[in-house]
């Protein structure tokens, strides 16, 4: 509201917009990512064989983006004339506990799930609506979630200081070097 204030009240140039549940690999900060099953962390638990955290019974829906398309749907609002607010996230939606699932069979972990209670503010339903994106910027995510899912693996293998993966983002070897 502020930047929609200053622009209304200075005429500065804004694009407002709205980042739905980012997935990616570099040196993005780590409050981008959703506390309930935030990716990076879940691909951690997994490389190391600990337990994976899903609040609630897992069933709530998010909807991931990798971060090249958000830099890529940001880039396109930035040098377009819209000024009102546009969504760039991902509308295919997954269950917490399905997202947690395909993290344990890309890396190859035998972790577990372990379940924790819900917070109260935790919403039961993430989906955003993008066709403002779609119709004035000509955008849309590309990265599909398992290609995502398994470049953000395979990132983590390496900070990690273990095994590397295959291209389709298997683990080869689990143990710390």
């Amino acid at each position: 509201s502020l930047a929609v204030g200053t622009f209304l009240n200075v005429g500065l140039a804004i694009a407002p917009f709205e980042a739905a549940d980012e997935r990616g690999t570099e040196d993005l900060p780590r409050q981008l990512f959703p506390l309930e099953v935030d990716q990076l962390h879940v691909a951690g638990q997994a490389l190391r064989d600990q337990p994976i955290t899903v609040y609630g019974d897992g069933s709530q829906t998010r909807s991931f983006q990798y971060y090249t398309d958000l830099v890529e749907g940001i880039y396109r609002l930035l040098f377009s004339a819209e000024k009102l607010p546009v969504n760039i996230g991902n509308p295919h939606e997954v269950t917490v506990a399905e997202l947690a699932e395909r993290v344990l069979k890309l890396s190859g972990s035998a972790s577990p799930l372990e379940y924790h209670p819900l917070p109260a503010d935790d919403p039961l339903q993430r989906c955003p609506d993008i066709t403002r994106a779609r119709t004035l910027l000509g955008w849309q995510p590309r990265v599909p979630l398992e290609e995502g899912l398994a470049r953000t693996i395979q990132y983590f293998r390496g900070e990690l200081g273990m095994g590397t993966g295959g291209a389709d983002g298997t683990v080869t070897s689990l143990r710390a070097k």
